[in-house]
């Protein structure tokens, strides 16, 4: 049984976040909404924000050893 998973999207626009809160605060000023604040979940800091389809992503800034830095 699959009870998880990571995903990565990727766009020719995509959006590094080493900084969520930064991240956040420019998103908000171009007109994203977010739907939840930016919590601790212990492995990094999570938000989500909404699509315009009426979707919701997540949104995270690693707080554990990324597979590039290891």
């Amino acid at each position: 049984m699959i009870n998880g998973a990571h995903l990565i999207i990727y766009s020719n626009d995509a959006v590094m976040c080493d900084d969520v809160e930064v991240t956040v605060r420019e998103l908000t000023a171009a007109g994203v909404k977010f739907t939840q604040p930016v919590t601790d979940a212990g492995w990094g800091l999570l938000t989500r924000f909404k699509l315009p389809g009426g979707g919701e992503v997540g949104l995270y800034e690693p707080r554990h050893p990324r597979a590039c830095d290891l």
